[in-house]
């Protein structure tokens, strides 16, 4: 008996995938984001689809596109950063919770976060010259070429698919500039001759505004013109 049981459960079980791969894209396309964890269990070939760019072009075209929060959280006593997402739980949609992402490693502390499509890209911190991308598609960590000169107390805005990473470097404040197209950095150096005292240490960041950066330390307002270099 057991060995009809079994029998019958494995067509089934592997009916869709007998049907054409752009029908299976469309069929997962629907699914929420938070089920493709799951997805990704069943075989390594609904992996490879959920991990893939083409269901999220197909998702954008049907309008299945959901907005994710990421929380990066500090740990006082490992001295680690981890990721968390914030995530449904059951049907209500007020249930939420914070869910760690296993996935990924204990990250040394990081300064600076930006999110550019379905990556988040981090900047500085330690050592001070790191720089990783992370895919929230697939929730796996890239290690990207290292900065040009390490840097501390790094804060970045992006214009036109470049991220300006403004930080400290051998005491005084520096410019580099990442390109996400090529994945790599640029080789100018763009000191910067106006005195900033700590941006960082007052959370006041960097606000990008009509292709400018606007940026402030604890006492003065700057705008830096990435088009005119000054």
């Amino acid at each position: 008996m057991s060995s009809k049981v079994s029998a019958m459960k494995t067509p089934s079980s592997s009916l869709i995938t007998l049907l054409p791969e752009d029908v299976i894209i469309d069929i997962l396309a629907r699914v929420q984001r938070c089920d493709y964890p799951t997805l990704s269990l069943v075989s390594k070939h609904f992996r490879s689809i959920v991990e893939s760019s083409e269901i999220y072009a197909r998702r954008s075209l049907l309008g299945c596109t959901e907005n994710c929060l990421y929380v990066v959280l500090y740990d006082t006593e490992t001295r680690h950063e981890r990721l968390y997402i914030l995530r449904q739980i059951g049907n209500r949609n007020r249930n939420r919770q914070l869910l760690l992402l296993s996935s990924l490693p204990a990250m040394h502390y990081c300064r600076s976060f930006f999110a550019v499509g379905p990556r988040i890209y981090m900047f500085g911190g330690n050592p001070k010259d790191i720089t990783l991308s992370i895919d929230c598609r697939s929730h796996t960590v890239q290690t990207l070429p290292s900065m040009p000169v390490p840097m501390s107390n790094t804060i970045a805005g992006i214009i036109e698919g470049r991220i300006y990473v403004i930080g400290d470097y051998e005491s005084k404040k520096v410019m580099l500039v990442f390109n996400t197209e090529t994945q790599m950095w640029e080789h100018e150096i763009v000191k910067i001759d106006t005195e900033l005292r700590s941006m960082w240490k007052w959370s006041y960041g960097c606000v990008v505004m009509a292709d400018k950066l606007y940026m402030r330390d604890d006492k003065h307002s700057f705008i830096y013109v990435p088009k005119k270099s000054k």
